[in-house]
């Protein structure tokens, strides 16, 4: 199983429902973006997404994600596709929900140096993408 089905919207469409310009199509011809790379783009359309969440989820909502992203950490599965559009937002409950796994990798032991590599790389990708500051999870 590469995707799961949850009932919800993605986080992205709340906050583009809210003003949040992120969508590539809003972005593309967007003054502020001219000149930067494309790694630039994508750290500015992250800025512009974290300047809403606060008014698209309730407080609790990072701290659910990352007790999410532990769990599937924990199963041995890393390489997380955390975005803005990889995230459901539940209708029932407003909890986040991962859904596209496409691209993970999943390790049997992880002991495997690059199961570690990968879990640290899924952590700081988090907390730019969500502009927290820091990750209360030891490293081992």
């Amino acid at each position: 199983m590469y995707k799961s089905m949850i009932k919800g919207r993605t986080l992205r469409d709340l906050m583009v429902d809210e003003g949040a310009e992120i969508l590539t199509i809003q972005t593309q011809d967007d003054l502020e973006f001219q000149g930067l790379t494309q790694a630039q783009r994508i750290e500015a359309v992250w800025q512009r997404g974290q300047e809403v969440l606060g008014k698209v989820v309730p407080a609790s909502f990072l701290s659910d994600l990352r007790w999410q992203i532990r769990r599937i950490h924990k199963a041995g599965v890393v390489k997380l596709s955390l975005t803005f559009g990889n995230v459901m937002v539940g209708a029932a409950d407003s909890k986040p929900w991962l859904i596209d796994f496409e691209n993970s990798e999943y390790f049997r032991w992880k002991t495997h140096p690059l199961y570690w590599r990968r879990r640290k790389q899924d952590i700081e990708k988090f907390r730019r993408i969500y502009g927290i500051s820091a990750y209360d999870e030891p490293e081992k």
